[in-house]
Parts: structure tokens; sequence; C-alpha cells
């Protein structure tokens, strides 16, 4: 399993966005970023959680190291249903959180483009 770069993040201002799925997998993956799916029919965050959970090895009960990819919606519940046809088109963003460390949920392609211009008109 690769090592998760925790010590460095993207610069989201060079990032093309939106992105495909595959990239979205390697963001999540190699700098432990938090991924935003926002499409006509969804909208939900996406990240990498490694947990530890009690195994049985050759024979011994021992932790291993499980990666799992947890999905949450603006109201803080799991998502349970995905469309899977949406998660095929380019409509992944880096998820962006206030400095209180809350998911902003605004129009990606709104803050992108105040991004660029330097306003929010």
């Amino acid at each position: 399993m690769k090592e998760t770069n925790t010590s460095t993040l993207l610069n989201i201002s060079e990032i093309p966005q939106p992105f495909d799925l595959a990239t979205a997998l390697t963001y999540m993956k190699e700098n432990s970023e938090f991924v935003r799916c926002k499409s006509s029919t969804q909208d939900f965050y996406m990240f990498i959680d490694m947990q530890k959970r009690p195994a049985i090895v050759n024979g011994r009960r021992q932790f291993i190291t499980v990666e799992t990819i947890s999905v949450f919606n603006q109201w803080g519940s799991i998502t349970t249903n995905v469309n899977i046809t949406d998660m095929l088109n380019e409509e992944y963003w880096i998820m962006r959180f206030d400095e209180n460390g809350s998911p902003d949920w605004s129009d990606p392609n709104v803050a992108e483009i105040a991004e660029t211009t330097g306003s929010e008109d």
C-alpha cells in the first residue's frame, strides 16, 4: 500500500477543475485530499480513511490497516446511494472548508470564477 502524503497540500489554483474519478482517487490517495462530486443529481464529498481492525492473520489475531472511502452529504449523513453513471463524468472538485473546518457547499463553478478573477460577482 502506497503511503499517503500528509504534509503537502495541493495548490488548488493550479489544478484544472472539474476533473475525473481517476484523478479524484489519485488526489485522495496521494495527497489526503477531500474530493467533492457535484452533478445535477447528487452532491457529496469523499475521502480515504485508514482504519485498524482486528483480523486473523496466519492463525493469529492482530490489527490490520484497512483503507475505506467515506462519503458524506450536505447534512453530515453517510451517502448510501450513489449514481454510478454520474461518477464517470468530470464532476469532481477539491472540497473546500471554511476556517472552522466546516464544508463549503457553495457552487464550485462560482468559487472557481471568483478565484481566477479576484471577486465573487
